[in-house]
């Protein structure tokens, strides 16, 4: 059996075209906006995201399956 190394990495947590929840944190606050990927992305990896209520392309850090944040 060959192994590639595709199946050596850990699987997409979004998907391009996927909605996800688009989250800015500071201390004592937390705000959440619905997005939408433009690109896939894997836990801890930057990917370019559309926020739905102003249509501005931001990177976020994929941290969880439909969830991304920004600093």
């Amino acid at each position: 059996m060959v192994i590639s190394y595709n199946q050596t990495q850990s699987p997409f947590l979004v998907s391009s075209g996927e909605s996800v929840q688009l989250v800015k944190q500071s201390p004592g606050i937390q705000v959440s906006v619905r997005a939408r990927a433009i690109e896939s992305g894997r836990e801890g990896q930057w990917i370019k995201v559309e926020n739905l209520s102003n249509k501005r392309i931001v990177q976020a850090r994929v941290m969880s399956q439909g969830t991304v944040s920004v600093h």
